[in-house]
C-alpha cells in the first residue's frame, strides 16, 4: 500500500511539473509571422494624363516582433490611408521609371513608420516590399 501511494505521489508530481513547464516552452518559440500583407491591394488614380490611369500596388510589411505585428494590425486603416495618400496623384512617369521604384518604396516605408510613430509610439515596420506593381 505504501508503495502504491508513493508511486501515485511520484506520478502526480511528474504530471504537475510537466504542466508547469508547458507554457514556458511556448514562450520560447520564435516569432515567424514577419510579413503582413496590405490586403486588398491599393488602387489609386495617377495624375497628368488626358485619360484616367491607375496604379495597383500590392504591399507587404516586414516586422520583427509580435508586438510590432499587433501595432500594424491595430492601425491598418491609418496605414492604408497614408499609403493611398502617398501614391495618389503621382504621375505615370514617377511610378513607371524603374530607377524611381526604390525611392517610392523607401518613401512609402517612411510614411508608414511616421504614422505608426504618431499612433503607437514605435516605428514597428522594418521593411516595405512591393508584391505587385501594375500601371494601367
Amino acid at each position: 500500500m505504501k508503495n502504491a501511494v508513493t508511486q501515485l505521489a511520484l506520478v502526480l508530481t511528474l504530471v504537475l511539473g510537466l504542466a508547469q513547464l508547458q507554457p514556458v516552452a511556448a514562450q520560447d518559440e520564435p516569432f515567424t509571422d514577419n510579413y503582413i500583407a496590405i490586403d486588398p491591394a491599393l488602387i489609386v488614380n495617377l495624375a497628368g494624363e488626358s485619360r484616367t490611369r491607375f496604379l495597383k500596388v500590392g504591399i507587404d510589411l516586414y516586422v520583427r516582433t509580435a508586438e510590432a505585428a499587433d501595432a500594424v494590425n491595430t492601425h491598418m486603416p491609418l496605414i492604408r490611408d497614408r499609403l493611398i495618400s502617398y501614391f495618389a496623384g503621382r504621375t505615370v512617369d514617377e511610378v513607371s521609371a524603374l530607377d524611381q521604384r526604390d525611392a517610392l518604396r523607401l518613401g512609402a516605408l517612411k510614411a508608414v513608420q511616421e504614422a505608426l510613430l504618431e499612433q503607437a509610439g514605435t516605428f514597428a515596420v522594418d521593411g516595405l516590399y512591393f508584391g505587385s506593381f501594375i500601371i494601367q
